[in-house]
This record gives C-alpha cells, structure tokens and sequence, in this order.
C-alpha cells in the first residue's frame, strides 16, 4: 500500500494559474498547488486562491502554495 506521509490520503498537487477552475479545484480537491505567474501577478494570485478557499469554508493557510516564477 502506499505510504502517506501519516496522512489519511495520498497528498494532492496541482499546477496552475487559472483563477476560476485550478484555483477552485486547488481549494476544494488539493494540498498543494504550484502557482505559475510573473511576480507581480503573485499577489494578486493568492489574494484571489484565499477567496476560493473562503467560499467552500476552507482556511487558505491549509492550502501550500509553491511558485514557479516566469521571466518575462
């Protein structure tokens, strides 16, 4: 069987940057998801996946969140 880490599933990542599906999907589904924005986007990234976390009552800081930072 696999190994979990102590937890009572296997741990789920997403990638994205998708506002309206990865982003909902990250919060209701995942325990990670890899952010890939410019940075300056990055803040508004997160402010945005916290509101997806709130709207299914999820607290946001029990979603990790990794960044792939693009170069322009």
């Amino acid at each position: 069987s696999p190994r979990t880490g102590g937890h009572d599933h296997i741990p789920l990542l997403i990638g994205g940057h998708g506002p309206n599906v990865t982003f909902r999907l990250a919060a209701r589904y995942c325990d990670e998801i890899n952010i890939d924005v410019l940075p300056d986007r990055m803040p508004e990234a997160m402010d945005v996946l916290a509101d997806r976390c709130r709207e299914i009552a999820r607290d946001p800081t029990s979603l990790l969140v990794a960044a792939a930072v693009r170069g322009r």
